[in-house]
């Protein structure tokens, strides 16, 4: 089981998937992304700051929130479509939601297949 937000500077996460499955490992993919980072609900001019390199760059919120929505959708899109080819299995998580609850629900899902 592989929890994570796939934040990286490379590929290394995607690449950790490429390894377990060529030792033919059963791999689960939570994919975890918080509210403000799926919604970005954020109003008027302020700062992102990147974690990775720490560069810093004004963005006007309601002139980025489309832009931004379509490169996280990619981004997600991206993640999925390397689980689906490595035939593992991906479900997205909020990090507003309890883990128990959506573990619960995956494995329901899981069970019904």
């Amino acid at each position: 089981m592989v929890i994570s937000d796939f934040f990286t500077s490379d590929d290394t996460s995607l690449e950790l998937l490429t390894q377990l499955h060529a030792q033919r490992q059963e791999v689960i993919v939570f994919h975890t992304l918080a509210p403000e980072e799926l919604d970005l609900p954020y109003e008027g001019e302020f700062i992102m700051e990147d974690r990775e390199t720490a560069e810093e760059v004004v963005v006007h919120a309601d002139e980025f929130r489309d832009e931004y929505r379509r490169r996280l959708a990619a981004f997600c899109d991206r993640v999925r479509q390397s689980c689906i080819k490595l035939e593992i299995e991906y479900q997205q998580l909020r990090t507003d939601q309890p883990l128990d609850v959506a573990l619960i629900a995956y494995l329901e899902k899981r069970m019904a297949l």
